[in-house]
């Protein structure tokens, strides 16, 4: 079923909920108020004969009845039929013409009354009075015919069913019409849609007639949706590229390394070590890029390890201690270690120190220097890494943290300065190190900000929100580092 049906169906449900109700309340209260207004009529001129014969002079009996007789002819032209009735239920007086049919007994009636009848088969509507303020008991009896008043109720029923049947037609059609003029751009961005989803073209875009109601926000947000997935296609397509490239260097090199060994079995015993060597060492740059893309997978499909708290400082400690000992790395120093808790899976936190360090000693010479600090500010634990390194430039900078990026030939694999060589840290070489330090710090609610310049170093600035402190009942003593 269509929105639009559904949109004519719901509201014409409603509509006629709406007019059954307010039909019904105008039916009951017209007719409460008709038979009112009749009530009151008959009432009238039965109080108001009563009361001209009240009033009437005492001339004899025969002077009575003519009084009688000439206040019920009053009354003749009324509409409204009158009988006087003695105590008896005898009729003293009517009006000329008239039948009022009588009650089934007078003295049961109280002093002022109504009761219904029929006369020839019509209904009857009477107002007895029983008066005896002068002479005798008597009735003073006055009806009218209430088959008008029904006729009048058909007649509104009619009306009121007619009206709501045209009312309800043409609401029903007027919202399928607005429905449909309403649903129409929609329709034009569904079919839009569909034309994206079968030519896989994320260039296309929606455009709506107006961007100020829901269906220009739809199609606004539709079309930040495309860009974003064109995004991502281009990332995915520059990231299968890189990938393949990274992957083909180190297999190429293995395989050439292992067919010259398999031609010259007789090679010298320096040559065939040479070959073993490069093939492990490729081997083993193949593992970490290995690593480093699983690592990537894992983290981009929410696969983390149940957060816990995690004693940064320790664990900086820790690592600045173990990286500093290797030889032929710049001098590592860390100025400062305020203690601080976080929130994450130790084992992650861990390699974005290390991925951060180890980018800072790679491309720094042996003869310059790093730095590292860790202190707290507010809510948050600030972790910041310095060198004194060939520095990024400004256009590269803000790639720095996009996977297999790199700068420039400088920044590559091959400027290695010993600082990653003999290690198994990080991922140096593979240009994944950053992009998976960027993952780690979001997880963990964070953020990782880098600042840097040609000839000047790189300051990178991690802030993770702290949380905290756990009760322990002690610490373990920290490393300290070489140079600190």
């Amino acid at each position: 079923m269509s929105i639009r049906l559904r949109m004519a169906l719901w509201c014409g449900t409603i509509l006629a909920v709406g007019l059954l109700a307010f039909s019904t309340l105008i039916y009951l209260l017209a007719g409460q108020n008709l038979r009112t207004a009749a009530d009151q009529v008959i009432a009238g001129r039965a109080q108001r004969l009563d009361t001209m014969l009240s009033t009437a002079g005492q001339g004899g009996a025969v002077a009575e009845r003519a009084e009688m007789n000439r206040a019920v002819h009053v009354f003749s032209s009324s509409g409204v039929a009158v009988a006087l009735l003695d105590a008896r239920g005898a009729v003293l007086a009517r009006t000329p013409g008239a039948i009022i049919p009588l009650p089934a007994s007078l003295a049961s009636l109280p002093s002022q009354s109504f009761y219904a009848g029929q006369v020839a088969g019509e209904p009857f509507r009477v107002f007895a009075l029983r008066s005896a303020a002068h002479g005798p008991v008597r009735y003073v009896l006055a009806g009218n015919s209430v088959e008008a008043i029904s006729d009048n109720l058909a007649t509104l029923l009619m009306l009121l069913v007619a009206g709501s049947a045209l009312c309800l037609a043409l609401v029903v059609v007027a919202v399928w019409l607005l429905a449909r003029r309403v649903l129409t751009p929609i329709s034009a961005l569904t079919g839009t849609a569909a034309s994206i989803a079968r030519s896989g073209d994320f260039t296309a875009r929606l455009h709506a007639r107006t961007g100020r109601d829901e269906v220009g926000q739809l199609a606004a947000t539709f079309n930040a949706m495309l860009n974003r997935l064109a995004d991502l296609s281009a990332a995915q397509r520059r990231f299968i590229a890189d990938a393949s490239h990274e992957l083909r260097a180190p297999l190429t090199t293995i395989r050439g390394n292992a067919e010259l060994l398999l031609l010259d079995p007789a090679a010298p015993a320096a040559e065939r070590e040479d070959g073993l060597l490069d093939i492990a060492a490729e081997a083993t740059r193949l593992t970490r890029l290995v690593d480093g893309l699983l690592a990537l997978a894992r983290g981009d499909a929410g696969h983390q390890a149940r957060p816990q708290p995690v004693l940064l400082h320790e664990v900086l400690a820790s690592v600045v201690h173990s990286m500093a000992e290797h030889p032929c790395t710049p001098a590592l120093t860390m100025e400062r270690c305020d203690p601080a808790v976080v929130i994450g899976d130790p084992d992650r936190v861990e390699r974005l120190l290390i991925n951060l360090l180890d980018n800072a000693l790679k491309y720094t010479p042996i003869s310059g220097s790093v730095s590292c600090a860790l202190h707290l500010d507010d809510g948050w634990a600030v972790f910041t890494v310095r060198d004194s390194g060939i520095g990024i430039a400004p256009a590269d900078l803000p790639h720095v943290f996009e996977r297999f990026y790199r700068a420039d030939r400088a920044r590559s694999r091959d400027v290695s300065t010993g600082a990653s060589q003999g290690r198994d840290t990080a991922v140096p070489g593979t240009g994944l190190g950053l992009a998976i330090a960027r993952q780690i710090a979001e997880e963990a609610g964070g953020a990782i900000s880098a600042e840097s310049g040609l000839g000047q170093g790189s300051t990178f600035t991690v802030r993770l929100p702290r949380a905290e402190a756990p009760k322990l009942p002690g610490t373990p003593a920290s490393h300290t580092p070489r140079g600190a």
